[in-house]
């Protein structure tokens, strides 16, 4: 599947009819579905990348010294936002 192959194409490798690897495959889009709006692991992990770039950009600043203090304070502010939020 996420090889592109279409499911005729798994269906044959996986010894299955095509409608069972279509069962299968919306199966676990559902999981994967449930799963995420539990858990919420995906939008984390994008706040966290967001968290992470953020430090990157004081990092950067700080090393080119350019680093203005109200900017730097409103972006760790940010990022501790992020970290504890969960």
């Amino acid at each position: 599947y996420d090889d592109d192959l279409s499911l005729s194409e798994i269906a044959e490798g996986l010894g299955i009819s095509r409608q069972g690897v279509r069962h299968i495959i919306k199966k676990g889009e559902e999981q994967l579905t449930f799963l995420e709006e539990r858990l919420g692991l995906a939008e984390h992990y994008e706040e966290l990348a967001e968290a992470a770039e953020l430090v990157e950009g004081v990092k950067d600043a700080l090393i080119n010294g350019t680093l203005n203090p109200d900017k730097t304070l409103q972006a760790l502010d940010t990022v501790k936002d992020i970290i504890v939020k969960k």
